[in-house]
């Protein structure tokens, strides 16, 4: 019993002093600790076991299993404040080097930006610029000129005399079969039922 206490107080007092160094660790370091508090709780956990299993075979079995949960909860809960402890710093190392990354990135923009503005503009941009000046002005030429008329590349040509013929030839064909299916839905009647009248 005395053993355990004793394990308990280590146990705390190594987690207290980790706190305190785990704020200028790094990575490694940090998941060789991770790996450490695992261990350490899975070592906990299977003595935890061990001495409820142990209560099991004494008379006053109800108290000596809470006296073995409320030290387990102490040991437990000790070693999950070491994790946040470690989470804490991971996540103030993160935040700091995505800081650094942005002022980073804004510094170069800045810089970008600085340059730039001492540059001339690049002969490519005044090519391009002069290009489109120039298609806007062609654009206000057709539209003041042509109005509705279409373009020259869009003109209907006319239709070839063989192709007018068999045009009309299918509209011939077209109105013969219209009136040969009128005359049959005259001699047949309609078949299908009409519509019901609604009440």
């Amino acid at each position: 019993m005395k053993t355990l206490v004793l394990l308990v107080l280590v146990t705390v007092l190594q987690g207290v002093a980790w706190s305190q160094e785990v704020s200028t660790a790094d990575a490694d370091t940090m998941a060789n600790e991770r790996a450490r508090i695992a261990n350490l709780r899975q070592q906990q956990e299977a003595q935890f076991d061990a001495q409820e299993y142990a209560c099991q075979s004494q008379f006053v079995v109800n108290d000596c299993v809470k006296a073995v949960k409320k030290r387990r909860i102490a040991v437990l809960s000790d070693l999950k404040r070491q994790e946040r402890r470690i989470n804490d710093a991971q996540r103030r190392q993160r935040g700091a080097e995505q800081l650094q990354r942005s002022e980073e990135k804004a510094a170069d923009n800045a810089q970008r930006q600085r340059e730039n503005a001492e540059q001339p503009p690049s002969s490519s941009l005044e090519e391009r610029q002069k290009a489109q000046d120039e298609k806007n002005l062609n654009h206000r030429r057709q539209a003041s000129s042509g109005g509705d008329r279409p373009s020259a590349g869009k003109t209907a040509a006319p239709p070839a005399p063989q192709a007018r013929e068999a045009y009309t030839e299918k509209q011939r064909a077209l109105e013969q079969r219209r009136l040969e299916r009128d005359k049959r839905l005259k001699e047949h009647g309609t078949t299908s039922p009409g519509l019901p009248v609604p009440p």
